[in-house]
């Protein structure tokens, strides 16, 4: 295979320069693949050839454009592809694998500038609480123009979350509320907007089969008391006595 993973201590003269430069296009139309940056000459941390930034990809221009701490180098041959041709669970598998192996320089366990531990994004990530509000401020007010949303659709397509992923979701959203304003922004977002011929059959085709929730439904788990009972019974008794003079003013009529 190309590379390799084991829990050795990471070796900081290997060079990763047999990997060929890639063809990213080639990569990305084959699925998901683990690329690399490599150093272009020694360095305190390590030798020339050996990799500072690992990552996982299923588009063509991550690897050239993405936003994280590592340069992206301006020599483009000093980019290489590690594993290619996975779904996204399996390269996402590989790179925490590589990442292990290569080690993260920020907490002293290796040569990577990665901050996280790879697979899922920001798993393993510590930020302070003066890096997250550094990029809560640098997130207002940012938008996407169509064409960049439209990259972001497609990088997205086929990708399933894992099991694992789905429950540290889950429980990053317990808890939390949405405040007035914040809802009422989401919904002006979403006024208007007209919902593409794919986008509806998929609606329907999850909707078909589907049961409407019934009041006979609604209230079958419910719990009555004494009290509850009394007042239903009375409630209708003074229902039926409306009908029942309603149908008899009608009649004189």
């Amino acid at each position: 295979m190309q590379g390799c993973c084991s829990d050795a201590a990471p070796d900081t003269t290997a060079s990763m320069t047999h990997l060929k430069p890639p063809n990213l296009r080639k990569a990305a139309d084959a699925g998901s693949y683990v690329y690399c940056y490599l150093r272009s000459k020694d360095s305190s941390t390590a030798k020339a050839g050996s990799p500072y930034y690992i990552g996982v990809a299923s588009s063509a221009d991550r690897p050239l454009h993405k936003n994280h701490n590592a340069p992206v180098p301006t020599d483009r041959s000093l980019i290489r592809i590690m594993r290619q041709g996975l779904d996204w669970d399996r390269a996402a598998q590989w790179e925490r694998l590589y990442i292990q192996r290569y080690g993260r320089k920020d907490n002293g366990t290796g040569i990577l500038l990665n901050l996280t531990d790879g697979g899922e994004g920001a798993f393993g990530a510590v930020r302070t609480a003066e890096q997250r509000e550094r990029y809560r401020l640098a997130s207002q007010g940012r938008t996407h123009t169509l064409e960049t949303r439209q990259k972001l659709s497609d990088a997205r397509l086929g990708q399933l979350l894992t099991p694992e992923a789905k429950q540290k979701i889950s429980e990053s959203l317990k808890g939390r509320t949405q405040s007035a304003e914040w809802a009422e922004k989401r919904a002006a977002a979403h006024r208007g907007a007209k919902r593409s011929e794919q986008t509806r059959q998929r609606i329907q085709e999850k909707a078909i089969g589907r049961k409407s929730p019934s009041v006979a439904n609604a209230n079958s788990h419910r719990v009555w008391d004494d009290a509850a009972r009394q007042r239903h019974s009375e409630a209708m008794k003074l229902a039926a006595s409306r009908r029942q003079h309603l149908s008899l003013t009608t009649n004189d009529r």
